[in-house]
């Protein structure tokens, strides 16, 4: 009977240790990497019907303190009008963004003071006018770069336009 006694005191104390030894490890969070977005994601536009994009960023659950890119843009069926940078979470842009037409480009980079940003924001809105008939789209480079120990953005092609043919 005290042999029962005590391996049961044993397991209990065991598993009472166990217990504790796990709620007591560091929890890591699990972040997901930064990533550039556009809002709206589609639509349908009509030739000369000007509309607008939202460039964001995504920080992933971690503050990031500068994004740098060069959009691309279907340059044979939209045309970028201008650039706005209102509400933006960059607070030093070392470069504006700055658009080419010709070979459907925007390119920018800024910073954002300390402690960074965290969360979903804001960098610019592009306004855009369809050109020509057929898909559009905007997509930013695999090379897309935001500081938080040289993480890179995730690539992405977004579709943002379809002009209808008639």
């Amino acid at each position: 009977h005290k042999n029962k006694l005590n391996s049961k005191v044993f397991i209990g104390t065991s598993l009472l240790i166990l217990v504790f030894i796990f709620f007591s490890l560091p929890v890591e969070a699990v972040s997901k990497s930064a990533r550039l977005y556009f809002l709206p994601i589609s639509g349908d536009y009509e030739v000369g019907q000007n509309f607008s994009v939202r460039v964001s960023v995504d920080s992933g659950g971690e503050a990031i303190n500068a994004v740098e890119d060069v959009l691309s843009f279907s340059k044979d069926t939209l045309q970028v009008t201008s650039i706005s940078k209102e509400s933006t979470v960059i607070d030093l842009w070392d470069k504006d963004p700055v658009y080419n037409n010709f070979l459907g480009v925007i390119s920018f980079g800024g910073g954002i003071s300390s402690p960074g940003f965290n969360g979903l924001g804001r960098l610019f809105r592009v306004y855009f006018k369809p050109i020509g008939v057929g898909s559009a789209w905007i997509s930013y480079s695999s090379s897309a770069k935001v500081d938080r120990k040289s993480t890179r953005l995730n690539s992405s092609h977004t579709d943002i336009s379809r002009m209808p043919s008639s």
